[in-house]
């Protein structure tokens, strides 16, 4: 669902009505946020919802070696059709695209939750690039399902992201004097996204729960 161009940031009620073969109709209420690029943010995320974890983007290793993101998966969500998308937040545009079968993943087990770390190759700058800001999306297909941002916030131009401006995760940040094994990861306890915050730089936990955090 696409907003309308020069539609204001915010919360709007919607009834999306369906007419079957036999004439019976059946209405849903359901509420759509607006953001400020104009296009729509994901819905709320649930207990269902895969969501970014962990980060490592940027620390004092050479070529930013070790640079990873993990993304936690509840049981039962198919990931056949998923992908992570890197942002530049100079532009908007995607400039990396993985599924989550591609040969860079690595999974573990976490009681009902599978952990999904993306392991980047050490080439020269690193991959992943340092903010001001940047971001990474979750796409299932063309269906945008996580959004977030590191250094700042900006608005999407293409991809299951574009026209929607990203998550900030808040002031927790990397830069070239991180100790190399070091990461920004979600901390609390809860079931989805929004139960958590983000800190770090701290010690990293790939394929790991994060330390301080627990998931139920």
């Amino acid at each position: 669902m696409t907003a309308p161009e020069g539609t204001a940031a915010g919360t709007y009620p919607v009834t999306v009505t369906t007419t079957g073969d036999g004439g019976l109709t059946a209405s849903t209420d359901l509420n759509v946020t607006v953001g400020t690029g104009g296009g729509t943010t994901p819905p709320p995320a649930t207990g269902n919802t895969p969501w970014i974890n962990e980060i490592n983007y940027d620390t004092s290793a050479a070529n930013d070696a070790g640079e990873f993101v993990e993304v936690v998966v509840p049981a039962g969500v198919d990931v056949s059709g998923m992908s992570l998308v890197l942002y530049n937040g100079n532009g908007g545009a995607s400039y990396r695209t993985d599924s989550f079968t591609s040969g860079i993943v690595s999974t573990t087990a976490s009681g009902t939750y599978t952990l999904y770390k993306f392991t980047y190759p050490s080439v020269n700058g690193g991959v992943l690039q340092n903010g001001s800001p940047d971001g990474i999306a979750i796409c299932n297909d063309t269906t945008l399902v996580q959004f977030i941002s590191y250094e700042g916030t900006f608005k999407a131009t293409n991809g299951c992201a574009s026209g929607v401006t990203s998550t900030s995760i808040g002031s927790a940040a990397q830069d070239n004097t991180s100790a190399p094994d070091s990461s920004l990861q979600l901390v609390g306890t809860g079931n989805k996204y929004s139960d958590f915050t983000w800190t770090g730089p701290t010690t990293a936990t790939p394929g790991a729960v994060n330390t301080g955090q627990t998931l139920n």
